[in-house]
């Protein structure tokens, strides 16, 4: 089931549930600018790029 919120700490506990190995095998995040959002994706997916959608 997808979070109800876009905190930090609920996205962090939602994409924490995958197993690790799954997360390594991200390879691209499109995301907004939000400040956060950069540091969620460094945390969990480690050899994903990320990709700014300025709109």
């Amino acid at each position: 089931m997808l979070p109800s919120t876009r905190f930090k700490k609920t996205l962090l506990k939602f994409f924490g549930k995958f197993a690790p190995e799954a997360r390594a095998n991200v390879k691209t995040v499109a995301m907004d600018l939000n400040f956060y959002y950069q540091d969620i994706v460094r945390a969990c997916f480690p050899n994903a790029q990320i990709v700014i959608d300025r709109f």
